[in-house]
């Protein structure tokens, strides 16, 4: 089942530089969600970040998304 091999899974939004600014394990869009905050809880500034998905049994996912303030 597709969605059961991709429940386990671990989030990482980097910026520009390739620093890790934001991760999660088992992103679900409700109790782990990116809301546009760093790590320490900061808004992160208006930008391009890159984001990669890994699953324990998924091919990883790759992509960007614009940030705008």
């Amino acid at each position: 089942d597709i969605l059961e091999s991709t429940k386990n899974n671990k989030v990482l939004i980097f910026n520009r530089w390739g620093d890790i600014v934001w991760e999660g394990k088992n992103y679900d869009n409700s109790t782990v969600v990116f809301t546009g905050l760093n790590k320490n809880g900061n808004e992160l500034p208006t930008g391009t970040y890159f984001y990669k998905i890994t699953f324990s049994d998924a091919k990883a996912i790759e992509g960007f998304i614009s940030l705008k303030r």
